[in-house]
Order: structure tokens, then sequence, then C-alpha cells
């Protein structure tokens, strides 16, 4: 029998969860171009549209490499935290 997980847990999870699923609709239906080698000094990202391009509200968010690599770990915990509360290992 398996014991029962915290419910602040279940909720760290939950709320975890639901902020990889605006950041992965942001870039999966606002992705407007991006940049690998900036002149800048900034890291290589991605430029996104705010809303997509049904509901687009003018906002233009630079998703970097390193903030890509955050969000796949914590999706990742995500995934392993849904059969194994205890195994949530990774929080943004």
């Amino acid at each position: 029998m398996q014991a029962k997980a915290d419910p602040d847990l279940i909720e760290a999870i939950a709320q975890q969860a639901e902020k990889v699923r605006v950041f992965r609709n942001t870039l999966v239906h606002g992705l407007a171009g991006g940049n690998s080698a900036p002149r800048n000094g900034e890291e290589p990202h991605l430029r996104c549209i705010v809303g997509g391009w049904e509901r687009p509200n003018g906002e233009i968010r630079k998703i970097g490499v390193s903030e890509l690599e955050r969000y796949s770990e914590a999706a990742d915990a995500c995934a392993r935290a849904f059969d194994h509360p205890h195994a949530f290992n990774f929080r943004l």
C-alpha cells in the first residue's frame, strides 16, 4: 500500500504543472523567431508573441536557452511526480 502524499506537495506539483503548461503554450502557439548567436552578449533565445497568433497582446517574450532547460527539468519533475509524488525533485 502506498502512503498518501502530502496535500501541500500535491498542490506544489499542480502549480508547477500549470506554469509548465503556460510556458509550453507560449512557446508552441507564439513562436515568432529567434537568435542562435546574438552579438550583444545575450544568450541564444527564441522570440514568442504572448497570446499566440489568435490573441496577441503586442508583447514579445524572449525565452533563453537557460529558461528552456529549467522548464524542461520542471516538466520532467512533474511527469515523475504524477506517479510518484515524492519523486518531485525540481521546482521552478
